[in-house]
């Protein structure tokens, strides 16, 4: 992984880790006007137009209660179902992630505030300064949207592979078409294939989730595509390698992306 700060000292990296954690909380309180709760009550809005009442998890602490980190791998955790229609749905709400024993955070906004990526990105950027902190050896600091790329970025981390590296994989599957099918299918990162040695790519429709196919990359050749985009200084996906903010979505989301969640938490 690159590193700005190099830290050999790995309990001095736990210390920085733990501080950035308490920091990226303290970004919650300007975002609700109140310090996190793991669990706390929202009112929710159904598509059929019926509100609801729910609790719901503001953030897992991965080390404590590691069976909310299962329920958030298996797309269980914040889910809803409607009393009027009876609709089963995730809830898109803002949310953080911490893992002490993988130095993995990640603050998780709705995937409808996906075009305010800069301001976020920011944000968090200057919270981890305020620690010393932009990234140091080892540890990873992630700014994402929604519920699925939080997930597959906690794949990422367990399988100790490099997240720049896995999106510009994708970059050269959406090439095939010129990037046309960006605003229709998203490619997620899977899991690995330890027999075949190989990294799983799901693709899916964007407005359903369905997955539509499954295609593999060799794990030992999944950074060569990254390191030819790093060589070349007017490849624009170098920006996607860089920042808190890792995606193929700095360089293609736009503000009229058209893609509203179904369920959203009612501020």
């Amino acid at each position: 992984m690159r590193a700005k700060n190099r830290i050999s000292n790995s309990s001095t990296v736990r210390v920085f880790f733990l501080e950035s954690f308490i920091m990226v909380r303290q970004i919650w309180e300007q975002y609700l006007s109140s310090a996190p709760e793991q669990w706390r009550e929202y009112v929710v809005m159904c598509p059929c137009g019926h509100q609801l009442r729910v609790r719901l998890c503001d953030y897992i602490d991965a080390a404590v209660s590691p069976d909310l980190k299962e329920d958030l791998l298996q797309n269980r955790l914040n889910r809803i179902r409607c009393d009027e229609c009876g609709r089963d749905a995730p809830v898109e709400k803002k949310f953080i992630y911490c893992d002490v024993q993988q130095l993995f955070i990640a603050q998780c906004y709705p995937v409808n505030d996906l075009s305010h990526w800069p301001h976020y990105e920011q944000q968090l950027t200057d919270t981890l300064r305020k620690v010393g902190n932009a990234e140091n050896e080892g540890q990873m600091c992630r700014l994402v949207f929604g519920q699925e790329a939080l997930r597959e970025k906690v794949r990422i981390r367990n399988a100790g592979l490099d997240d720049a590296a896995v999106e510009i994989l994708k970059a050269a599957y959406y090439s095939q078409s010129d990037f046309q099918t960006y605003h229709l299918q998203a490619v997620w990162f899977s899991g690995i294939d330890s027999e075949k040695k190989a990294l799983n790519m799901t693709v899916a429709d964007r407005f359903t989730s369905k997955a539509e196919l499954t295609y593999q990359y060799p794990v030992a050749d999944y950074a060569e595509p990254m390191k030819s985009v790093l060589n070349d200084v007017e490849n624009p996906l170098r920006i996607v390698t860089r920042g808190v903010f890792i995606s193929l979505d700095k360089l293609l989301t736009r503000t009229d992306f058209g893609i509203r969640w179904p369920v959203t938490v009612q501020q």
